[in-house]
């Protein structure tokens, strides 16, 4: 129906009031679950896991050039 009588991109705006209408909720429904007893954040494990999702990415980018068994 939004395609017959509207423009294409708005079927992607039919997520709009659906989305705001969750967020209400969840910010209504939704207990506080905050825990005092948190330790603090991994900085180290933080940082080695950008690295590590970083060489990955890195990797999957130059395969195609170099391909996927070299050393270099």
């Amino acid at each position: 129906m939004l395609l017959a009588h509207f423009w294409w991109g708005s079927v992607f705006l039919i997520n709009v009031p659906v989305a705001l209408g969750a967020a209400l909720l969840a910010w209504r429904l939704v207990p506080d679950s905050r825990n005092p007893d948190a330790l603090r954040r991994d900085l180290a494990g933080v940082l080695l896991s950008v690295a590590a999702i970083g060489l990955v990415l890195w990797a999957v980018i130059e395969a195609p050039v170099d391909g996927w068994t070299s050393g270099s």
